[in-house]
């Protein structure tokens, strides 16, 4: 999914926030960490990768901010609702920003993974619109 705006004179000083939860369900079979569920976040500045705004987390991930269940012969993670937020000032006026939200099931089908997810805009009404992205990988 994704999010695309340009800043303007009614939103540079606002800021734009999103909001995200996932949940991982990953086999215990599946222990390669390219195969398992995964979940990313990009952010683009006038279609350049803003790449240490970048955020990639995978079912094998061993992270605090996780929680854990552990049943038989499966593991179910989940990161609970987390709220990041970036002040629109610090753009320029006709800078276009893209939050993309991309979201992986397990590469053979034993597992799965899904997130839950809210943008919003402070600066000015209707600003953020979002819409689905064909990737190959």
């Amino acid at each position: 999914l994704a999010y695309t705006f340009t800043v303007n004179s009614e939103n540079v000083k606002g800021s734009v926030y999103y909001k995200y939860a996932v949940v991982f369900q990953s086999s215990k079979i599946d222990k390669d960490s390219y195969v398992q569920p995964k979940f990313k976040i990009n952010i683009y500045l006038n279609d350049e990768l803003l790449e240490e705004e970048s955020y990639e987390v995978n079912a094998s991930v061993n992270n605090l901010e996780f929680n854990l269940v552990s049943l038989p012969n499966r593991l179910i993670k989940w990161k609970d609702w987390t709220t990041v937020s970036f002040d629109l000032s610090d753009f320029n006026i006709n800078d276009q920003i893209r939050l993309e939200f991309e979201n992986y099931d397990c590469a053979i089908g034993r597992s799965f993974g899904y997130t839950y997810l809210v943008a919003n805009n402070t600066g000015s009404d209707n600003v953020v619109t979002g819409g689905l992205i064909q990737k190959e990988d």
